[in-house]
């Protein structure tokens, strides 16, 4: 298997997980992958309106949270710098 098709799978697979983990939590998502983005860079959309209160935003956020780190995928810039 190519390398470029290991990647691409990974991140199908992470944003598989992503999606159903926020829908079992109650929140609506949907996403873009390749070929709308680059190979590994799918991303999660969010619709928001002014019906979403505050605390559904706060909890959307809290949930991002804990699923990104029980899989694997939260952005950590403090360690992104430390890592060039």
């Amino acid at each position: 298997m190519q390398l470029a098709n290991y990647f691409f799978f990974l991140s199908f697979f992470l944003f598989r997980c992503l999606i159903s983990n926020l829908l079992s939590k109650g929140i609506a998502s949907t996403g873009a992958a390749f070929p709308v983005t680059s190979l590994i860079g799918i991303r999660a959309r969010f619709c928001l309106s002014a019906a979403h209160t505050d605390e559904m935003m706060k909890y959307t956020i809290a949930c991002l949270d804990e699923i990104g780190q029980k899989i694997g995928i939260k952005f950590d810039a403090k360690r992104a710098i430390t890592q060039q």
